[in-house]
């Protein structure tokens, strides 16, 4: 029940140098407390800039190793890239997007840590864009690495799959397609101290 309607039912009407009562005061706080926690709660939510963002690198583990299907996603030379079938023992899949200020400031340094990690993880970067035409305005050249794979997601179809609804989000996966961590925003993928833990992941 809303203030106002509280006031009516109980006929009361503030006029200017009248006192209010304990029970009055008492509903005129209980009210504000809930609009500070609920503005609050919509504060913590609302996805933050880059700027605001803490950019250190923080990993969550997923003990439930979810195992996802065998995905496939439409890559920049019209071929298919798929979860299963890479070289590597381990797979970083990436969603972001053009229209992601985060995502854009983001692809450089991700771009960094595939080339350190040839042989060892697999990044398919997974774009959000409507098509190609708008991906390729950011996304890294075709062969620029060869563990580096462009692939289009124009309907947004996987990052549920996932549990991914806000980006930049990054998982790593293994050879069975199992989920065994998660970055949500964006990483310092270009420091020490991300190549620090990939190194101690067992292949």
């Amino acid at each position: 029940m809303g203030f106002s309607k509280f006031a009516n039912r109980t006929n009361f009407r503030y006029v200017p140098g009248m006192k209010l009562t304990r029970v009055q005061v008492g509903v005129a706080v209980f009210w504000l407390f809930c609009v500070a926690a609920v503005g609050v709660w919509w504060w913590r939510d609302v996805p933050k800039p880059i700027s605001e963002m803490d950019r250190g690198f923080v990993v969550h583990r997923v003990e439930d190793l979810q195992q996802l299907p065998e995905l496939q996603w439409e890559a920049q030379n019209h071929t298919l890239v798929s979860l299963k079938g890479g070289k590597e023992p381990w797979t970083l899949v990436h969603f972001w997007a053009t229209w992601c200020a985060p995502c854009v400031d983001e692809i450089p340094e991700l771009l960094t840590f595939a080339k350190k990690q040839i042989g060892r993880v697999r990044v398919i970067a997974v774009s959000l864009d409507e098509s190609w035409e708008d991906a390729k305005k950011i996304a890294p050249p075709p062969n620029v690495s060869p563990n580096w794979f462009n692939v289009l997601d124009s309907q947004s179809k996987t990052p549920s799959l996932f549990g991914s609804y806000q980006f930049p989000e990054t998982y790593l996966l293994d050879s069975k397609r199992r989920i065994h961590a998660k970055w949500i925003g964006p990483q310092p993928w270009a420091s020490s101290e991300v190549e620090e833990w990939f190194s101690e992941l067992s292949p």
